[in-house]
């Protein structure tokens, strides 16, 4: 959007701040500013194929677009894909129409079923591995905290023979 723009946007969406209120904003504030302030009053995106799922009574579940494992229609993309890669013949588009259709076509009910099992497989191996992480991170907190509470005793306030032998190393290093 350019400047211009912008800030009849924010004004007809109520998104003005109040300190900006009683000043000449539209021409003191630089587009940068202004499309900070859209952007964080920006509204969600809002799809109607998910209004037409609400209407009845359905949920849409969005995968991630990183992760194919977890999108079945990946996989089976795949399987086209290596098929097309096999069939050595002059790509036309209607010609790859026609044999993107035909590999659709031969992936039955069964081959998508295996795809759908996979991909609910994988949602649950990455759900468990996020509950093992925080339980880690959670207990390795708690042992970070005991440490800070016991202090830097022990630590760095040992006996000099440490301090002696890095230095020693050091030497080694050096030469």
């Amino acid at each position: 959007m350019r400047k211009a723009e912008v800030a009849p946007w924010l004004r007809a969406h109520d998104y003005v701040p109040q300190e900006w209120e009683g000043t000449h904003w539209e021409t003191d504030k630089v587009k940068k500013e202004l499309l900070e302030q859209a952007a964080k009053n920006r509204p969600a995106p809002r799809y109607l194929v998910q209004d037409l799922a609400k209407d009845f009574g359905k949920s849409i579940l969005h995968s991630p677009v990183v992760h194919p494992e977890l999108n079945p229609i990946e996989m089976v993309w795949g399987i086209v894909k290596m098929a097309l890669k096999r069939t050595s013949i002059e790509f036309k588009l209607t010609t790859l129409k026609a044999l993107v259709a035909d590999q659709f076509a031969k992936i039955s009910s069964e081959e998508w079923l295996k795809h759908e099992l996979h991909a609910i497989k994988m949602e649950d191996n990455y759900l468990a591995v996020g509950q093992v992480s925080a339980a880690v991170e959670e207990a390795s907190g708690e042992e970070q905290l005991e440490v800070e509470s016991r202090g830097e005793e022990g630590v760095s306030g040992s006996s000099g023979e440490e301090s002696d032998a890095s230095s020693d190393m050091e030497e080694r290093d050096a030469l």
